[in-house]
């Protein structure tokens, strides 16, 4: 998404992205945590949109 954004045309849209993380990207990593992740990633943003967009 990010990089969409750095290549389009003028005018250029805002992007943001929130992220979670939920392991260390080892060999030994599992998905226990990843929807806590994902859950966090949301939360946070649904409070910034209602504190920063009208």
């Amino acid at each position: 998404m990010m990089l969409a954004v750095e290549t389009l045309p003028d005018p250029q849209p805002i992007a943001i992205a929130f992220k979670s993380v939920c392991d260390y990207a080892d060999p030994n990593k599992n998905d226990k945590w990843q929807k806590y992740a994902a859950y966090t990633s949301d939360s946070f943003l649904y409070e910034f949109i209602k504190k920063y967009v009208d």
